[in-house]
């Protein structure tokens, strides 16, 4: 298979997207760190995907500062736990896409909303740029953005906005991340039901 003896970390694992780059990169052979908001849908995840044998490691994170800290934490002991040489790849796949016209906006949504779809994903790869996760070998981010940064809609400034900072901050982590053999990239989600 193309990624045994491959450890990957998928954030917001649980979702449509993220479920399914689970479920793809196991098939081929990989070991997964997964996370969530919710350890009942991480189980049942788990149990869903192919080549299990409960390899896959699964840690409950909200995206705030306390929670980035314990994830660290719980990678850097699987990573030793398991010999593996970094990380080879990761997916962030969290996202929030509340329907807000401009008169009901408010700090707080606001705020949420980036920290989410953006201060998430620039935080995990300033983690995975450490050391101890970088391979020994390339290693591949991929950080799930969406259509909306360029196709505007009613309602969804700030996730449109949220997702255009996460492109345009990827293109500049590119060139740091480029002289330890990291490759990271942005992908847009399919256009879809927002909820």
């Amino acid at each position: 298979m193309i990624f045994d003896e491959r450890c990957f970390l998928v954030m917001g694992a649980t979702s449509g997207i993220g479920s399914a780059i689970c479920h793809k990169l196991a098939e081929e052979g990989a070991t997964l760190f997964l996370t969530g908001r919710s350890m009942e849908k991480l189980e049942s995840l788990r149990k869903s995907l192919p080549n299990n044998n409960n390899r896959h490691k699964l840690s409950v994170v909200n995206i705030d500062k306390s929670s980035y800290q314990e994830m660290q934490k719980d990678l850097s002991l699987w990573v030793k736990d398991n010999n593996f040489e970094g990380i080879n790849g990761a997916v962030y796949c969290p996202g929030i896409a509340p329907l807000l016209p401009i008169k009901s906006m408010s700090w707080e949504t606001s705020t949420d909303i980036m920290q989410v779809n953006f201060l998430g994903a620039v935080m995990m790869v300033q983690i995975l740029a450490r050391k101890e996760f970088r391979p020994s070998f390339a290693g591949s981010i991929v950080l799930i953005s969406s259509v909306r940064r360029t196709r505007g809609a009613k309602s969804l400034t700030l996730y449109a906005g949220s997702k255009a900072s996460l492109v345009a901050s990827c293109k500049c982590m590119a060139l740091e991340l480029a002289q330890h053999n990291i490759r990271i990239t942005s992908a847009d989600g399919v256009l879809g039901e927002v909820h």
